[in-house]
């Protein structure tokens, strides 16, 4: 446990120091000012719409943090840790942990907006259920944005162009993965491959209140489709080395 720590202290040093996570956080807080800026809003709706927007932005982190990481430094690190386990799970929950913090800072928002203002922000009430089921959803989105990022990490797709350019196609794909399969049907049998946030999206997205059956479903989709990317992920790093 204190290895994991140590581990986690030297994941935050390594990627502050860098400076790289203000462009992402900046960009968050300029959305959710402006996501908020009209009202009133339909409560479930809009914490869908910005638990997507997240997982664009966790793309975003995971790549940058990527990118910060020195490879000769991995590599001692690896090295003296000797556990590669402990350090690629500590790699994990340090950019968890920073989506769990934009989480709590987009949900901070309908929460003081609900004794501000006449509590005029939603349509109807913010209740404890809402809360719940925006950290939820919010959470879910977390996971899809890091996991399907962290496969493109230099150690496994040196070009940073193609990795850039991979990961901006996939992200928009999963995003009107819905229109697409629309027009075109048997794209079904390759577009299964995508992080499921249409498929979340699709829901919630027109329902008044969270259910406990579809906050279920997008759970297991996600624990499915992050543990699936996060076993190649590291298949992937033991198979290239350094």
């Amino acid at each position: 446990m204190k290895s994991f720590k140590n581990l986690l202290s030297y994941q935050a040093v390594t990627y502050f120091k860098t400076n790289k996570i203000i462009m992402p956080t900046l960009f968050w807080v300029v959305y959710l000012y402006f996501s908020y800026s009209t009202k009133p809003l339909e409560v479930v709706p809009n914490l869908v719409v910005t638990a997507t927007v997240l997982f664009l932005v966790m793309i975003w982190v995971e790549m940058t943090y990527d990118d910060s990481v020195d490879p000769t430094s991995e590599k001692l690190l690896l090295l003296k840790v000797k556990q590669t386990r402990t350090y690629y799970c500590s790699k994990f929950a340090f950019i968890f942990f920073i989506g769990l913090v934009l989480t709590l800072l987009a949900l901070s928002i309908p929460i003081i907006g609900s004794f501000i203002d006449g509590g005029d922000l939603f349509k109807r009430a913010f209740t404890l259920s809402d809360l719940v089921g925006g950290l939820l959803i919010h959470l879910c989105m977390v996971l899809l944005g890091l996991s399907v990022a962290r496969i493109f990490q230099p150690r496994i797709v040196k070009d940073r162009k193609l990795a850039f350019v991979s990961l901006t196609i996939i992200a928009i794909c999963a995003l009107v993965k819905g229109n697409i399969l629309a027009e075109f049907p048997l794209l079904k049998f390759v577009l299964w491959i995508l992080p499921p946030v249409h498929e979340l999206t699709a829901l919630l997205m027109d329902t008044s209140y969270f259910s406990v059956l579809s906050l279920g479903k997008a759970i297991l989709l996600t624990g499915i489709y992050t543990g699936i990317v996060s076993l190649l992920t590291n298949y992937l790093l033991k198979k290239k080395k350094f």
